[in-house]
């Protein structure tokens, strides 16, 4: 049977409640949640020609429903006694926290599956593949190349999701085999308060086979919620920290601002409860309702749906080193309010991160991908933890090329928005009220009211006069 163990620090490190990787999170939850597990799958796909479909849905359960729910209960018990009697007023607040949670005795779940994926890798093994990269490497990634740095730092995200840090882990991978796992990332607590030293623990705890804190291959209550029939992974999320509803509001928005472009290629579906999915045929009804949250989307939206030999839209690639190649998408509309931004993603289709103060005067937007595995790599290196920037720094081998290959990118992109400018803004002058003066479809106007039409009509030509002579004098 499958039992919680929290393992000694024999001595060691004391853990405090501020974990570096879970605070990364805090304040973004759901959005980092959908950003990290999305692009997760999306670097697990099983079958390149069907798209990886995630699913996010909430259970509430009673208390005792937890796995090992009375052992988990004696060990927050032990936290608080310990804690609450620090200096540490984040810590008291937390153990506090957790015990509420607990102790209301009803607690939210969210099961986040994915499938035509190929699920975890060696989980009975000793090698830092898929599982033991997933729950127990910390601090490192094992993926490179084209992946966005699979079980690196977003790997934490879910915890901050949970009031009470525990999640649970299940797969069914390529191999047939299953497996199944808890982790709680608490803080350092005593087994015996009046021996706290000599019986601390690191605060980290698994729930599985307790010897090796290796998983098991099923874990009944995880069963009694979902039963997995197909390949791919399950990452369950106790104490979730949302109530029932406002929080899909955060997702949705999310989902579309991160994978947009995985989504109109028919790379990912994101189905959400029982009665949403975000696919390729319905993420323009999703724009549109969610469209205060998602501004930069509607423009993306229309530069990945449209041809781009028409009179707004435009492809430019260039090779890039002989690394790879750039790919340039971009809309150009003077009559259209556009982002003025261009969208960067990798292969996948997360997004890294948009460009802008590239031009304040041209009306535009579009979209920037990197392809190819050695280009993405490069630039992989340069990006943040977080994978929403790059910083040239990063890339030790040699920064200074790294710089400069960053602004080549940068140069490009402005160049070619700047020559747009200049060819789509030429006879694109609109003065608003103007076709009303004139009456452009020739019909007979009344004579009534003629001198104050003729002072509009000299006003707004006045307008247009100025806008000409600015666009004459353009640098």
């Amino acid at each position: 049977m499958p039992e919680w163990n929290f393992p000694s620090n024999s001595g060691g490190q004391i853990r405090g409640v501020s974990d570096a990787g879970i605070e990364t999170f805090n304040g973004k939850e759901i959005k980092s949640l959908a950003r990290e597990i999305c692009q997760n799958s999306l670097d697990a796909v099983l079958d390149e020609t069907k798209p990886v479909s995630v699913l996010f849905k909430q259970y509430r359960i009673m208390r005792k429903n937890i796995p090992g729910s009375e052992r988990y209960l004696e060990v927050l018990k032990k936290s608080f006694d310990y804690w609450n009697a620090s200096n540490s007023s984040k810590a008291k607040q937390f153990v506090n926290s957790a015990n509420d949670s607990l102790n209301s005795g009803i607690l939210n779940v969210l099961q986040v599956s994915d499938y035509n994926t190929i699920g975890l890798e060696d989980p009975y093994g000793e090698t830092l593949k898929g599982w033991n990269s997933l729950i127990k490497l910390d601090g490192g990634a094992t993926k490179d190349g084209d992946s966005a740095g699979s079980y690196g730092i977003g790997k934490n995200a879910p915890y901050s999701n949970s009031s009470i840090r525990l999640v649970f882990y299940r797969t069914l991978n390529k191999d047939g085999e299953r497996a199944a796992q808890g982790v709680s990332r608490l803080l350092s607590f005593p087994e015996d308060i009046k021996h706290p030293f000599d019986t601390m623990t690191y605060g980290i705890g698994y729930y599985g086979e307790k010897v090796s804190n290796k998983p098991v291959a099923e874990i009944p209550e995880l069963e009694q919620l979902d039963t997995r029939r197909k390949q791919g992974t399950d990452v369950f999320i106790y104490g979730f920290k949302s109530p029932m509803g406002p929080w899909t509001d955060e997702l949705v928005p999310a989902v579309i601002d991160n994978f947009i472009v995985s989504i109109l290629r028919k790379q990912l579906e994101v189905k959400i409860e029982d009665n949403m999915i975000i696919n390729a045929s319905t993420i323009k009804s999703y724009i549109e309702e969610y469209k205060s949250f998602v501004k930069d989307s509607e423009g993306e939206y229309e530069v990945m749906c449209n041809r781009p030999d028409g009179k707004k839209f435009f492809e430019f690639s260039m090779d890039f080193h002989g690394m790879g190649t750039l790919v340039l998408k971009v809309m150009v509309d003077p009559r259209q309010k556009l982002n003025k931004k261009i969208l960067v993603v990798r292969k996948a289709g997360m997004k890294l991160f948009r460009m802008s103060n590239i031009s304040r005067s041209i009306s535009f937007t579009g979209i920037l991908e990197l392809h190819g595995k050695a280009l993405n790599e490069y630039f992989g290196i340069m990006e943040t933890p977080s994978h929403d920037k790059w910083e040239p720094k990063r890339y030790e081998k040699n920064p200074r090329e790294a710089k400069q290959y960053y602004n080549e990118v940068k140069e490009w992109v402005n160049n070619i928005i700047f020559n747009l400018g200049e060819t789509t803004n030429e006879d694109e002058i609109n003065v608003e009220g103007l076709s009303s003066i004139l009456n452009e479809d020739n019909k007979p106007v009344d004579d009534s009211g003629a001198e104050e039409k003729s002072e509009s009509l000299n006003n707004l030509l006045g307008q247009l006069e100025i806008i000409q002579r600015k666009n004459s004098t353009r640098t």
